[in-house]
């Protein structure tokens, strides 16, 4: 299996990926401080995955990707050690606790951040 395929199918990168965008789906009620399921808007989902931390944290996905090419000699094990630092750093530390909880962009993800 090629390495991208092997990589999407990462456990980490379902994680992150349903996580990220779990904000199309639900959405935060301050007053209640709870989360309510709401109807998929594409519009809004277009706006949320063009905004520029989502664009920030998938150059730096590509560009890991371009930058490490062909890995068949690593042990799939140690893949999947590279792949979660990869979505953590991307995912978790890029896109949302460092721009949605800290600079409230994209501010879908930003209003949940702060129920």
């Amino acid at each position: 299996m090629a390495t991208v395929a092997k990589f999407f199918l990462d456990p980490t990168c379902a994680f992150a990926l349903s996580t990220l965008l779990s904000v199309l789906f639900v959405k935060g009620e301050l007053a209640t401080k709870t989360l309510v399921f709401k109807k998929f808007d594409p519009e809004e989902a277009i706006e949320y995955l063009t905004d520029t931390p989502i664009l920030v944290g998938v150059g730096v996905v590509v560009l890991t990707l371009a930058m490490v090419g062909q890995c068949e000699k690593v042990a799939r094990a140690n893949q999947m050690r590279a792949s979660w630092f990869l979505w953590n750093a991307a995912v978790f530390h890029i896109m949302m606790d460092g721009c949605s909880g800290g600079l409230n962009r994209p501010a879908l993800m930003g209003a949940n951040y702060r129920i």
